[in-house]
């Protein structure tokens, strides 16, 4: 009786080496880039420890906020209750962000309001989050030049300014911090070989996940993010039906951002939230105002000008040119995302393809921005560079594959001129040869011929 053998699931980056894989780079090539990393993303971000609070938010949330002025168990038990006196959550900025309130505390507790403290606080998540970024494009792609490019952009971009040197912004700079940690430990462990390795990951990204929802509910994003990575770099040969079988991992991390929306949407409903834009409000005139705003983000990740540090101003709330321009281009890109992940699942494939990471980037950006689009849960904030720092992520992934792409171009390119001047070398040579074999056969022809005409005439006095 014939048994059918089926092939085990493939992952792209096995904890340990196998025959035909090809190895990572080692210690002593990961080292340097993790250093150019951090300290080039401290020393770009460091001026901003030179300045003081600002009266956006600083001043009520740190200056004359009592409830970080303690790290009694009573009060951190304040901190992290969703239910306490709603006088108090006010006064914690009207947000359930537990983890960024205790980060405050501890940061009093030990410089008092010593606002240079607070910044290098912020610098310094800053450059670690930089750090998991090349971690991640590492992991990804087991390209260090791709790795790198994609964390110094990351590291560097302009649009940060905002998350960075705002002591207020702790917890953007909180969230995405937690939310790569979690990311990278749940992709180390679906990577993992089974046994304790593997649970210790995956346990280590729920409890992460836990720490980026309290410190900013834009971590709600991170099931979708896993539920992707899933799908592109889990793909196992067996087919589509065990991909959505697969698709039960990132279950505790879908509990976890359910759980935490319902407790932090009633708080923010006491302030933060408001209903749709336009005159009369509706999801429409929204929408409309909602393309430029799209248009913008992408524009500024592209060509980071006339950054501002608190735009509040009015957008038209209607369809005008830019807005249609703006859906036009993020339905363009989530359509070709949408088509590729047909293909991609389609066709079964179960080896690793580069444009898997270029599609990944690409839908990375666009998930991180639904919580702020405004068409699911309406706030008062409808444009602000801080909302780019998570989606900044997948860009940077995007482009430093492209960037991979031309330098590997130029290469190959390098390499055939440098084939091409060496075929044309042996040509030359060849050709000498040819010539030296002519001129040697022709010298071999005229000194026989004069040897027999000397043999010929010496007949002849003979």
């Amino acid at each position: 009786m014939a048994t059918s053998t089926r092939k085990p699931t493939q992952f792209i980056l096995p904890d340990r080496h196998t025959p035909g894989t090809r190895r990572l780079h080692p210690v002593r090539r990961v080292i340097p880039s993790l250093l150019l990393i951090f300290f080039l993303s401290m020393a770009v971000n460091w001026r901003s420890v030179t300045c003081d609070f600002v009266n956006f938010d600083d001043d009520w949330l740190i200056l004359t906020n009592p409830h970080i002025r303690s790290l009694t168990p009573e009060n951190i038990i304040t901190i992290f209750n969703p239910f306490c006196d709603p006088k108090i959550r006010s006064d914690l900025g009207g947000e359930y962000l537990p983890i960024r309130d205790l980060s405050y505390a501890i940061d009093y507790a030990l410089f008092g309001l010593n606002s240079s403290w607070f910044h290098f606080v912020n610098i310094l998540i800053h450059s670690f989050s930089a750090v998991l970024v090349y971690l991640v494009g590492r992991m990804l792609l087991r390209c260090n030049i791709f790795a790198t490019v994609s964390a110094l952009i990351f590291a560097l971009h302009p649009s940060h300014v905002e998350s960075v040197a705002w002591v207020t912004g702790r917890k953007d700079v909180l969230c995405v911090f937690f939310t790569l940690l979690s990311f990278y430990f749940y992709a180390r462990s679906r990577f993992s070989l089974k046994g304790k390795r593997k649970r210790l990951r995956y346990a280590l990204s729920i409890v992460l996940f836990v720490f980026a929802m309290m410190s900013k509910s834009y971590a709600v994003v991170l099931p979708a993010i896993l539920l992707m990575f899933d799908v592109f770099f889990g793909m196992p040969t067996e087919g589509r039906k065990k991909v959505l079988k697969r698709l039960y991992y990132p279950l505790p991390h879908i509990v976890i951002a359910g759980i935490f929306t319902m407790i932090a949407i009633p708080i923010a409903d006491r302030g933060l939230l408001r209903g749709w834009y336009g005159d009369p409000p509706s999801w429409w005139t929204t929408a409309g105002m909602m393309g430029k705003v799209f248009l913008e983000y992408i524009g500024l990740m592209f060509l980071p000008a006339k950054l501002e540090a608190c735009v509040d101003y009015p957008y038209d709330v209607s369809f005008g040119l830019f807005s249609i321009l703006g859906w036009i281009v993020v339905l363009f890109l989530g359509g070709y995302c949408a088509l590729y992940l047909f293909v991609r699942i389609s066709k079964e494939q179960a080896f690793y393809q580069r444009a898997d990471v270029m599609v990944f980037g690409i839908l990375w950006f666009l998930v991180s921005l639904v919580p702020v689009c405004q068409l699911i849960v309406p706030h008062g904030t409808v444009y602000a560079e801080r909302f780019l720092y998570l989606s900044s992520v997948g860009f940077s992934l995007s482009v430093a594959l492209i960037f991979e792409r031309m330098i590997a171009s130029y290469r190959r390119l390098g390499s055939r001129e440098q084939g091409a001047g060496s075929r044309e070398q042996g040509t030359g040579s060849r050709e000498q040869g040819a010539e030296s074999r002519e001129q040697g056969a022709g010298g071999s022809r005229e000194q026989r011929a004069g040897n027999r005409e000397q043999r010929a005439g010496s007949r002849e006095q003979g």
